[in-house]
């Protein structure tokens, strides 16, 4: 065998294993969901179709992140509610309470220091 087409086949196997490491790193799995061993021995065997599987299989990766956020899947309960809106039926800012209810409860006066009694006069009477 030519040592040249050795070479060759032992590079895609390397070319392989590396980028589909460095797509797992950055999109947390490798293309199709093959293991990097996998496609280094692809890559030593059959180099180009490999190469070009690799290549296929990361821009439908690249696609399929992409269409995902960055900040996790959707909550179950639905979409968040728009700025101003009110959430889990609460009433927005504003808005009064239906039934005629007041909007505030009506609280307690609070206390003055005019209205408190004054300080008793001089120390306690000593106990017999």
């Amino acid at each position: 065998m030519n040592p040249g087409v050795v070479l060759f086949w032992v590079l895609c196997a390397v070319v392989c294993y590396s980028e589909a490491g460095r797509f797992e790193a950055r999109y947390g799995r490798t293309p199709f969901g093959w293991s990097r061993g996998l496609w280094a021995i692809l890559g030593f065997l059959v180099s180009l179709i490999a190469l070009i599987l690799l290549a296929i299989g990361e821009s439908r990766g690249r696609k399929a992140a992409a269409q995902q956020p960055q900040y996790g899947p959707p909550p179950p309960y639905g979409q968040p509610p728009l700025y101003g809106q009110p959430a889990y039926g609460q009433p927005a800012y504003g808005q009064a309470p239906q039934y005629g209810q007041p909007a505030h409860p009506p609280q307690p006066p609070v206390p003055s220091w005019s209205h408190l009694p004054p300080p008793p006069s001089g120390p306690p009477a000593p106990r017999p």
